[in-house]
């Protein structure tokens, strides 16, 4: 609810160009350090969640799951990634944001740039890696090593972003509230069904002594 309620006031924020200057001035800093090897690294980072990379690694991740009977898992994965990839498109249409209009610009994408795809791809995608693995650890240490690294990880595609002239930081902050408002909704209306719960138990009870 709290990144809902936050997403909401940046939306409105960009939407009145409250946060132009912020915006502005955070692109104009990245220009200014632009070298060789820093883009080197920014594309390697922003790979992590391209096309190429995601949907093969999530069909991969979706068959693994199907092997293991883990209809649970399956279908919390299809809403939090396809479905959080879906909400974005529409999003970003309904926002209508262009790109940033640089001088020379790293990357040069046609579509709209808000919010942030690549980083809502980022935060559901591993952020439901996250959370499947934490269904299996239980040490907490372990837990809050998996959960750093996926913030982390999604923070540093959302300054590959910025760098490559793709996006602004008001876009990428969009998509990060986005994606764990995505995976909160996806997780209160998925966990009823969740192996364990008291009303799959029950329900698992009800369906033996029909039989």
């Amino acid at each position: 609810m709290l990144a809902l309620l936050a997403f909401a006031f940046v939306g409105i924020a960009v939407k009145l160009n409250f946060l132009v200057p912020f915006d502005q001035a955070a692109e104009a800093w990245t220009q200014r350090h632009i070298t060789p090897l820093n883009t080197t690294l920014m594309f390697t980072v922003t790979e992590l969640v391209s096309v190429g990379f995601v949907l093969p690694t999530t069909a991969l991740l979706a068959a693994v799951l199907a092997l293991r009977k883990s209809g649970y898992w399956l279908g919390r994965l299809a809403l939090s990634v396809p479905g959080g990839v879906l909400l974005n498109e529409l999003l970003k249409h309904v926002f209508h944001r262009s790109r940033p209009a640089l001088e020379h610009p790293l990357v040069k994408l046609p579509s709209y740039r808000f919010p942030s795809g690549p980083v809502l791809a980022a935060t559901v995608f591993y952020g439901f890696a996250a959370i499947l693995l934490w269904s299996y650890i239980a040490p907490k240490v372990w837990r809050v090593v998996i959960g750093t690294a996926v913030v982390v990880l999604v923070v540093m595609v959302g300054f590959s972003r910025v760098y490559l002239g793709a996006h602004y930081p008001t876009d990428v902050l969009a998509g990060f509230l986005e994606g764990v408002a995505w995976l909160g909704f996806v997780g209160m209306i998925t966990n009823r069904h969740r192996p364990g719960t008291t009303e799959t138990t029950l329900a698992a009870k009800a369906r033996r002594l029909a039989h």
